[in-house]
């Protein structure tokens, strides 16, 4: 399944962190209520991606890698 908007993603980053989280349109974000706008970093390098792919993104705090473990929705 791949990733579209109202997709429910969990992540996990190269240093072993996870991170869950709603990828939604940039007028429905709320980083407080993990809803992630489609053109955030994260949100924008996840669209159209699946489980088991490995993305890279640039973030304010530097560069991230993360690997998809699941997707719902």
């Amino acid at each position: 399944m791949k990733i579209i908007l109202g997709s429910k993603v969990i992540i996990q980053y190269s240093t072993g962190g996870k991170f869950s989280c709603v990828i939604v349109s940039h007028l429905n974000a709320d980083p407080m209520l993990k809803k992630i706008s489609d053109h955030s970093p994260l949100g924008n390098v996840l669209i159209g991606r699946q489980v088991g792919d490995i993305v890279k993104f640039l973030t304010p705090s530097g560069k991230k890698e993360a690997k998809i473990l699941s997707v719902r929705g």
